[in-house]
């Protein structure tokens, strides 16, 4: 737990939950009911906080790519199997029951490939993210099937894939240059819909980070950068349907937003993380009214991963020669600043 003192507002490390010197890609990546998961060589371990553990053996001799869904129930792995293939198997963790989904060269799991209602998992072929082909592997059928992969008629200035909801999201100028748009590209159908717009001299600008499905709201949301037109920075939330676009305050931060990275919002969205260096996470209420800045001695890989209390945050960190995953609870601001 992070103790925080009151007198110099200065804070502990983080609970230390895993270490290991000969594994430097156990990353922290899965909470569900206050659990986690995280892979050791070719063997992946459930966790909880009370100290239980289960390790579930993997068919593969090297893993190199690795999803788990959402609701805990399957974990998918690209690796290489025993007779040196390229190998996708799933992994059903109810039952502890593994087979191969595919053996093939070709394909590649998409990062976060599994999609949200736990029936596919997306694969790529190709490298280049505009030519690539996209397909979807069913977890229980095994069957793979071909998605539509967007071809936008403009050149996209970024582009963000979210393989879990079979969707892209793209920033794009239009051929006058007199307005930025914000659209939503479907795998399924192979149409956009446009989210928003942007007049200049206001700008939608890079970085649009990651989509979260937010408790009590139905569409997935994602923050994303605005330019106002007096040239001043600030973070927003909307949603993938348009229906929310509210101003984060990030207006009162006492850094340059370019800093910004893996923002990452709790799941009731009252609170935000994120990395502002190498070292250091910063954490705010989502209604402006608190916010505070944790600094380490280790190096911080990546974004957190919220527990469902809202309050718990794993973070995984480089500790060389070892990764560390550690353990955030007390995070809240000193001296009465937070909640």
């Amino acid at each position: 737990m992070i103790h925080v003192n009151p007198e110099t507002d200065t804070v502990s490390p983080p609970q230390l939950v895993y270490a290991d010197a000969e594994e430097p890609r156990a990353r922290a990546a899965w909470v569900p009911e206050n659990r986690y998961c995280y892979w050791r060589r070719t063997t992946l371990h459930l966790a909880s906080l009370d100290g239980k553990e289960e390790a579930v053996p993997i068919d593969l001799s090297a893993v190199e790519r690795y999803d788990v869904s959402l609701d805990g129930k399957w974990a998918c792995v690209q690796g290489r199997n025993a007779a040196g293939q390229r190998a996708f198997s799933a992994i059903h963790l109810e039952q502890k029951k593994i087979e191969t989904l595919l053996l093939s060269e070709d394909y590649q799991l998409a990062p976060g490939g599994i999609t949200d209602d736990s029936r596919e998992v997306i694969v790529i072929r190709g490298n280049n993210p505009a030519t690539a082909e996209y397909a979807a592997l069913g977890l229980d059928s095994k069957k793979l099937r071909k998605l539509k992969a967007p071809r936008n008629p403009l050149p996209a200035r970024l582009t963000k894939y979210w393989p879990g909801l079979r969707k892209a999201v793209l920033v794009e100028t239009d051929t006058q240059g007199k307005e930025d748009r914000l659209r939503v590209y479907d795998f399924e159908t192979g149409e956009h819909q446009t989210i928003l717009t942007a007049k200049h001299p206001e700008r939608i600008q890079d970085p649009v980070w990651r989509v979260q499905r937010l408790k009590g709201d139905e569409s997935p949301q994602m923050i994303y950068t605005r330019v106002s037109s007096d040239g001043r920075k600030e973070l927003r939330l909307v949603s993938l349907d348009a229906t929310i676009d509210r101003t984060l305050p990030s207006r009162d931060w006492n850094f340059d937003l370019r800093r910004v990275r893996n923002p990452s919002v709790s799941p009731d969205g009252s609170v935000m993380s994120l990395n502002v260096s190498a070292n250091e996470i910063f954490f705010a209420s989502l209604d402006g009214k608190w916010q505070r800045k944790v600094k380490y001695s280790v190096t911080v890989m990546g974004a957190g991963v919220w527990f469902a209390d809202n309050r718990s945050l794993l973070i995984t960190m480089a500790n060389e020669p070892r990764m560390e995953i550690g353990l955030i609870e007390n995070y809240l601001a000193a001296s009465g600043r937070g909640p």
